[in-house]
């Protein structure tokens, strides 16, 4: 393909504008959570190695999720 014929300037366009209409530009939810530190969640409260053992309870920390009260 010649670069001078302008043909993979309009596949490249075309490209993109597939992904626009395709992906949520308009969702900030992702941004703005990465702000605040937020990483994400767990489909399962317990991580286990190879063999089954329990090496990291999630559940653990259930309570990280209350509201804090009041601080001096």
């Amino acid at each position: 393909m010649n670069a001078s014929s302008g043909d993979a300037e309009a596949v490249v366009a075309e490209a993109n504008d597939a992904a626009l209409r395709h992906l949520a530009f308009g969702d900030t939810r992702d941004p703005e959570n990465e702000r605040r530190g937020f990483m994400g969640t767990a489909e399962q409260g317990e991580i286990r190695d190879a063999d089954g053992r329990v090496v990291w309870d999630l559940d653990a920390y259930g309570s990280a999720t209350r509201t804090a009260g009041p601080t001096a």
